[in-house]
């Protein structure tokens, strides 16, 4: 990854009400499992997310429980990352559930989510608190540059005129 950071990493952003609803629609369809699953959008405006994709969580895969762990592909999200370069709408969000407990990032997510002091991705983090198969809430977490730290985002809706 560059050392030059996409402004999508630490910026608010903005998903469509289609977008919110395919994402929280996974969520609770995989309680009490935690999904997984990216965001994308224009390079421009950078804020803009306009597409959901699912991803499988493969954490049964490599010996974790997908009740409290999420692990995506990073085969395909390096694809998906790449592919986002070529077609001008990258990955911005990488999301996943909490079964039964807020959308604070947790260890694992940070061990995740970060090398050192750099990001894995170049993304910001998006974590939906899912209980009884509703959603209490979600946070969108960034990257503060040159720690190991995080700061949540404001992820507000936007219509599809906005810009």
């Amino acid at each position: 990854m560059s050392s030059r950071r996409p402004p999508w990493v630490n910026i608010d952003l903005r998903w469509s009400p289609e977008v919110r609803d395919i994402v929280i629609a996974h969520a609770v369809a995989a309680y009490p499992y935690e999904c997984c699953g990216y965001l994308t959008g224009p390079l421009l405006p950078a804020h803009q997310l306009t597409k959901a994709a699912r991803a499988t969580n493969q954490a049964t895969a490599r010996g974790s429980s997908p009740r409290d762990t999420f692990a995506m592909d990073e085969l395909r999200l390096a694809r998906a990352l790449e592919e986002g370069v070529r077609s001008h709408q990258p990955v911005k969000v990488i999301y996943h559930s909490h079964c039964d407990a807020n959308a604070d990032l947790s260890m694992r997510d940070r061990h995740s989510f970060l090398v050192g002091e750099q990001l894995s991705w170049p993304c910001a983090f998006l974590i939906l608190d899912i209980r009884d198969k509703k959603l209490h809430g979600y946070r969108l977490w960034s990257h503060v540059v040159g720690t190991q730290s995080f700061q949540t985002r404001s992820l507000t809706q936007h219509d599809a005129e906005d810009h």
